[in-house]
Order: C-alpha cells, then structure tokens, then sequence
C-alpha cells in the first residue's frame, strides 16, 4: 500500500514515550494506527517537523524494535520488526537485547550483505540508487 498524502509534520515531536509521540503524530496527520504487543514501555527518538507521515513514522519507530506498514490510505500498522531487520540495523542494539549476540549479529549482517537483500530500507532509499 503507497504512502498517504496526509499531512506533514507542522511541529516536530521531541523525544518522549512512544505512546505519547504516536498520539501527537495521530494529531498532526490526521492518521489513525494499530499496533501489535506493548508500547508503553518504548521510548521514541522524536520526529523532525516538516517530515511526511513515512519519514516521521520512521523516525519515532527508530531503535524500539517495531516497524510499521500503510493498511489502507489513512491507518497504520505497527509490529514488531524482525530479528533479521533489527540486526541488519544493528545501530541501537536491539537484536542483542532480543537475545542475539554478536556472533549471530554479524551472522545476519554477512547474509544480508552476500545476498543484498534489502531488509531495512527500500532500494530507492539505498546510497546509489536512482543515479545518485
């Protein structure tokens, strides 16, 4: 499912429980979401105003474990991200929280590299891409 048209952030959301940041976001862009397990505990980096709903969700969802997917036009989902994204990310520490240590850690960077999978970020988004 493509990305809404909502709204961009007008303000950015500083950095806060990720329940409270997904509230202000809800606000913002007039977007609904869902999410699967515990968030409460969660804590969110913040958001930079002026950043689409996309790139905003991205940016709170950083380093707490959970990704996120457009359902339809104006709701999201929100999940856990998998072991193999989070290790691929491997910038917050999350897979070694989640029990893999960093002889799998680097497993999972290996594979990903050899097969150039591209598990966390879309290939328009990769250095290179489109030219550039």
């Amino acid at each position: 499912m493509p990305a809404p048209t909502a709204p961009r952030l007008s303000a950015g959301i500083p950095p806060q429980s990720l329940a409270s940041a997904l509230v202000i976001f809800a606000e913002q862009t007039g977007l609904q979401y869902g999410f699967q397990g515990d968030i409460e505990a969660r804590q969110s980096r913040g958001a930079r105003a002026g950043a689409t709903p996309a790139q905003a969700l991205t940016q709170l969802l950083e380093c707490t474990g959970l990704t996120f997917v457009f359902v339809n036009p104006r709701t999201i989902g929100i999940y856990r991200a998998s072991l193999m994204e989070e290790a691929v990310a491997g910038t917050c520490g999350s897979a070694a929280r989640h029990g893999m240590g960093s002889t799998e850690q680097s497993w999972y960077r290996s594979l990903v590299m050899a097969t150039q999978l591209p598990l966390t970020r879309p290939a328009s988004d990769r250095p290179g891409a489109n030219g550039a």
